[in-house]
């Protein structure tokens, strides 16, 4: 649970800063993963819930953003701050995602620390989980931390009937292993998406897919920030804003951070429109990739449920 007056994901972005909770106990996350991981039966040491609770300190971004507006009626218009080449305000910020996504793509395998934020109806799913990723065959591999801490998840594309694969914690551990469809309810009261929609590619190329069809659009803020900050992380980041609700639009706002050296895409916010004047625009969802390895040299033992270093 997040401690009282805790805030949980990015404010708006105002004076070129980027103010955002996450940032303080994600920056301690970081540290605490400097050393080796324990993928196997032991505990893994990662005080998530003590941070989360004491987490204070706003991260802001050293410079100010160079913002670009569209704002006039009509197809595919740009507004008069476009870009000296006449493109759609949105042009640059696709041009970094896709950038991200093709250094992503080097990485055959990678390992990181993957924390979630998922706003549904009536209740919110915060998680996280030490993951290890592939990307051909698409194989994931969560070892939850907080909470249902020692749960296992294992997914490979074309094997185990195209299912899920969980290891429950506590109690429910003595069901054994139990498969789920990918759309399962009880897997999807959890998550937004599928697990096979799971990993950095997937949550860039979302990305992308959403600005390129926003393009057609006008009344799109963009806000750049070469030099904003995720945790310790040096990264570029865009903010892509709709003044008001239409049904063009899915999200009010969105966040993307790029790290600046790896072009990895580490963080992505997408906001609800407030409900009214004034209001903080409400986090719908949030993925951060923390202390992330890549081509690590993971095989099919990393993915196998047999793997004697797990609990299946």
């Amino acid at each position: 649970m997040l401690g009282a007056g805790v805030r949980f994901g990015a404010e708006s972005i105002s004076q070129g800063e980027v103010i955002s909770m996450q940032d303080a106990f994600t920056g301690q996350l970081y540290a605490v993963h400097n050393g080796e991981r324990n993928w196997g039966r032991g505990p893994i040491v990662i005080l998530v819930s003590v941070v989360l609770a004491t987490a204070a300190t706003a991260v802001r971004a050293d410079d100010k953003p160079v913002e670009k507006v569209a704002r006039r009626v009509g197809v595919g218009t740009v507004g008069e701050a476009a870009p000296a080449d006449g493109r759609h305000v949105l042009a640059p910020a696709i041009d970094l995602a896709k950038a991200s996504r093709d250094a992503t793509r080097k990485a055959n395998d990678y390992t990181a620390t993957f924390i979630k934020r998922e706003r549904f109806r009536r209740h919110v799913v915060d998680q996280s989980m030490e993951i290890k990723f592939r990307q051909a065959p698409l194989s994931v591999y969560c070892k939850f931390v907080d909470p249902h801490a020692g749960r296992e998840v294992i997914f490979v594309d074309g094997q185990n009937k195209g299912q899920l694969l969980v290891h429950e914690d506590g109690l429910r551990a003595l069901a054994g292993t139990l498969s789920f469809p990918l759309n399962h309810p009880d897997v999807m009261r959890e998550n937004h998406y599928p697990i096979n929609q799971f990993g950095m590619v997937a949550m860039v190329d979302a990305v992308i897919a959403q600005w390129e069809q926003e393009m057609k659009f006008s009344e799109t803020e963009v806000a750049y920030f070469p030099s904003a900050k995720f945790g310790d992380i040096d990264c570029q980041m865009y903010q892509t804003t709709h003044p008001a609700p239409r049904s063009n639009f899915k999200f009010h706002k969105t966040c993307l951070y790029v790290e600046q050296k790896t072009k990895l895409p580490l963080r992505v916010e997408q906001f609800d429109f407030p409900l009214r004047d004034g209001q903080d625009p409400p986090l719908v969802e949030q993925y951060n990739y923390i202390n992330v390895k890549c081509n690590v040299g993971l095989t099919d033992r990393d993915f196998d449920p047999r793997n004697k270093d797990y609990n299946f």
